[in-house]
């Protein structure tokens, strides 16, 4: 039941419909994120235990234990790796702590980076 479900939402995410073609969300951010996005874990107990350990980490404490690099490290290896394109939506780190430093926005201050393509010969 837990390993079914969890199909459901990989199916749900990557489509924006479910099984009955009812449209659950139309956000083509997530649907490029989830593009052929499966499972290789065959018994729900897997699941369940991979739940459990993942739910003991202190989250808050991500970024002092390195784990933050690593999740970001595997989202970056994903997002260069997708032919879906979700590559375009990640931006590093590093360069976005730039461009808070250059453009120094202050509190309840947005702004807009508009992304510009252009290729080099």
């Amino acid at each position: 039941m837990l390993l079914d479900e969890y199909k459901r939402i990989l199916y749900v995410l990557s489509n924006g419909r479910d099984t009955e073609g009812n449209v659950i969300h139309e956000d083509q951010l997530i649907q490029a994120i989830y593009t052929d996005a499966h499972t290789r874990l065959r018994e729900p107990g897997h699941l369940k235990q991979i739940i459990k350990s993942l739910d003991q980490f202190d989250w808050f404490d991500a970024k002092r234990d390195g784990l933050g690099d690593l999740y970001e490290g595997l989202l970056e290896k994903n997002a260069n790796e997708t032919r879906s394109g979700a590559g375009q939506y990640f931006t590093p780190s590093p360069l976005i702590n730039c461009m808070v430093n250059c453009l120094k926005p202050q509190p309840g201050e947005t702004f807009r980076i508009q992304q510009r393509v252009r290729q080099v010969f």
